[in-house]
């Protein structure tokens, strides 16, 4: 009869340790499900040389949200249907680049030039992304 009683707690130890792994291991995983729910927020604009394009930039410029860690070369595919070349933007909704006029996609971020490629940049809460296409521009 000890034998007995002694193997059922044996038993209740190894299953309550057992739902305490279970517990540690379904919290981890709603943390990441919560990781991967989060979303940021930011906008993109377009400035367009008259003399390449006649577009009306406002129509083009967007607030968007987005999955944590997603980069702007993805954003660019999904939402403007931008064509690249080895992770260089040529095209954006059709726009293309005009290397005869040296004009070329070009991003800045929160004003800065982009010191990265569209494809390394992962997007932040409250970016403002400008993408520019204008005549006679030289890479900075």
């Amino acid at each position: 009869m000890k034998k007995i009683l002694g193997l059922c707690m044996l038993i209740f130890l190894v299953a309550g340790c057992g739902n305490q792994e279970n517990a540690s291991t379904e919290s981890e995983t709603s943390g990441n499900t919560q990781d991967q729910n989060e979303e940021v927020t930011y906008t993109i604009e377009f400035s367009i040389d008259d003399e390449l394009y006649s577009v009306d930039e406002d129509e083009m410029n967007q607030e968007l949200n987005s999955p944590k860690d997603t980069t702007l070369l993805e954003v660019m595919h999904e939402e403007f249907g931008a064509v690249d070349s080895d992770g260089f933007i040529t095209a954006i909704n059709g726009l293309e680049q005009k290397d005869d006029k040296k004009a070329y996609w070009l991003f800045d971020i929160n004003g800065e030039f982009s010191q990265v490629g569209a494809g390394d940049y992962v997007l932040e809460e409250g970016d403002e992304i400008t993408w520019k296409l204008e005549t006679g521009q030289d890479e900075e």
